[in-house]
């Protein structure tokens, strides 16, 4: 089972992971946030033609887990964000790129100053190839940072047409933060998918880095992840048509298909984080990330520890 969820595990916590590292914890005099250096050319490309500047954000740091590599350049003033979700090789000389659309080799997402949405390198045009590349030049385990380079295209979902290329990108002194303890718990769970109940044969609960991932497995490949805040308090209710919001739900149907959740709510009824208990209900429209059906999901129920 393990092998089964870890892909969908590896993209949807990515997901919640951005969301996180965007969030403000209401101090007014905040601590100035470690960073690094980075900075690109990046070119634009539209149906007007190409354009050429010179490239940098303020922040640049990064995570590392057992699963993912997290790499976020932003400007927190305009919104503007740069993240880089890899697999978890963050060595001397590291060369990790991904030509293909499979996410868990590593995939980027830019949402540009003021922008509603983001694009996904993933969103490329069929007779194009992927180009994502980090090529990692030093790491310094004793301070805990690291330089390198990298390169990508990142396009419109809307518009293949339309996307922006980051050339010759650099990134020098760049902290991260190491995260290897998960408490991994269990429960029940059950929801009802385009009418038919449905009850999984095993539900896992993993809590790492403040982000607690709820999965149930039923017959064959159907699977439901729910990812949200471990954090999260009694009574909370995640829209999730809201593109920042800090919960996420990825569903696999029996057939095989991959969606994404894209309106709907997560409610938590309680939330003991001292006892690792958490109850609450869901329902959402998911929508195939790679082709397929729509799926509707209502009825959704979870009871489980972490």
């Amino acid at each position: 089972m393990i092998k089964t969820i870890k892909p969908l595990l590896f993209f949807v916590l990515a997901l919640v992971f951005v969301a996180c590292n965007d969030d403000d914890d209401g101090n007014n005099n905040p601590t100035p946030e470690a960073s690094g250096d980075i900075s690109a050319t990046i070119f634009r490309i539209s149906s007007t033609g190409l354009t050429q500047e010179e490239w940098s954000l303020p922040i640049v740091n990064a995570t590392i887990d057992f699963d993912n590599f997290i790499i976020t350049a932003k400007n927190n003033n305009t919104g503007e964000r740069l993240v880089f979700t890899l697999p978890p090789n963050l060595t001397n000389f590291a060369n990790i790129s991904n030509t293909t659309s499979d996410p868990t080799l590593g995939f980027a997402t830019w949402k540009s100053a003021g922008a509603a949405t983001q694009w996904s390198s993933l969103d490329f045009p069929s007779d194009e190839d992927h180009d994502l590349s980090v090529f990692i030049t030093a790491v310094d385990t004793a301070a805990k940072t690291f330089d390198a380079s990298f390169a990508v295209s990142i396009y419109n979902p809307n518009d293949s047409t339309n996307f922006v290329s980051f050339a010759s990108g650099m990134m020098s002194n760049v902290p991260y933060v190491e995260d290897f303890e998960v408490n991994i718990g269990g429960g029940t769970m059950s929801w009802v998918a385009n009418g038919t109940a449905i009850t999984p044969t095993s539900v896992l609960t993993a809590s790492q880095g403040g982000v607690l991932s709820i999965t149930g497995t039923a017959s064959g490949t159907e699977s439901l992840i729910i990812t949200l805040p471990t954090s999260t308090q009694s009574g909370t209710a995640f829209d999730l048509s809201d593109m920042n919001v800090l919960a996420g739900v990825v569903y696999t149907t029996s057939s095989g298909d991959f969606l994404v959740a894209t309106s709907g709510t997560i409610n938590i009824s309680s939330n003991d984080t001292g006892a690792g208990a958490m109850n609450g209900t869901f329902s959402f429209e998911a929508e195939p990330l790679f082709g397929g059906n729509t799926t509707s999901v209502t009825q959704g129920t979870f009871s489980v520890t972490y």
